[in-house]
């Protein structure tokens, strides 16, 4: 091989791993996107009212949620922590990050965002129940 065929080599061996760096870190930042994908969902639910779908997309730590007085008050406790958020002037959700930290749990980070501008900066466990993804309320 002469000394053009060793640099057509070398360079495509340079864009071979070139390529397969691209595709690694696309991988690694797409990692989390069925959890974030979830989180937001439920957060879409919970902020537009629908309060019993919000319930079922929430894993509460062995709380029996179809029990009616249980779910009576927990509908209770997310509509007046919603009308808090609305009070606040709530504007949006915007998830930042993600962070697997096992096999059925990641740490999803978001900010809350307020028609005044202000932003809060939170984060979720998120965990994977019977192959479906979960926000995880405190145990």
């Amino acid at each position: 091989m002469g000394n053009g065929g060793k640099l057509t080599a070398v360079l495509g061996f340079c864009l071979l791993c070139a390529a397969m760096t691209v595709g690694c870190r696309n991988e690694e930042k797409d990692a989390a996107a069925e959890q974030k994908e979830a989180f937001r969902q439920g957060m879409r639910l919970f902020y537009e009212g629908k309060i019993d779908s919000f319930i079922d997309a929430v894993d509460y730590a062995g709380y029996n949620t179809n029990d009616p007085i249980r779910r009576y008050v927990l509908r209770s406790m997310l509509r007046t922590s919603l009308n808090e958020q609305q009070k606040k002037g709530f504007k949006s959700i915007e998830t930042t990050t993600a962070k697997i930290v096992g096999d059925s749990t990641t740490l999803v980070y978001y900010d809350i965002i307020y028609s005044n501008g202000t932003r809060e900066s939170h984060f979720q466990k998120m965990c994977c129940q019977n192959g479906k993804w979960k926000i995880k309320m405190k145990e």
